[in-house]
């Protein structure tokens, strides 16, 4: 199954942010980050996950506003994360 229909198809027009876990029981959250960045590359992502990034095996490119938090974050963590990739947009 593509990540359009297992979204639903992006309802919205304009997509503000992203905010996903990387593990999810229907779509990966890496592939969820690419069918966003194919759309909008300018899109803010955070991802949550159990896992470290070097863990996981996900490096975005330099620049990328992507911030990438292990669970369960604290909330001034991910206030800090969410602020920092939305300055970057």
């Amino acid at each position: 199954m593509g990540v359009h229909r297992k979204t639903g198809g992006w309802k919205s027009s304009v997509l503000e942010l992203v905010l996903t876990d990387l593990n999810m029981p229907e779509l990966c959250g890496a592939e969820l980050v690419d069918a966003v960045r194919c759309r909008d590359a300018s899109v803010p992502v955070v991802i949550l996950s159990g896992q470290s990034q070097a863990e996981a095996g996900l490096e975005p490119p330099p620049g990328d506003p992507v911030a990438w938090l292990r669970k369960p974050p604290h909330l001034e963590s991910l206030v800090r994360a969410l602020r920092r990739v939305l300055a970057t947009t």
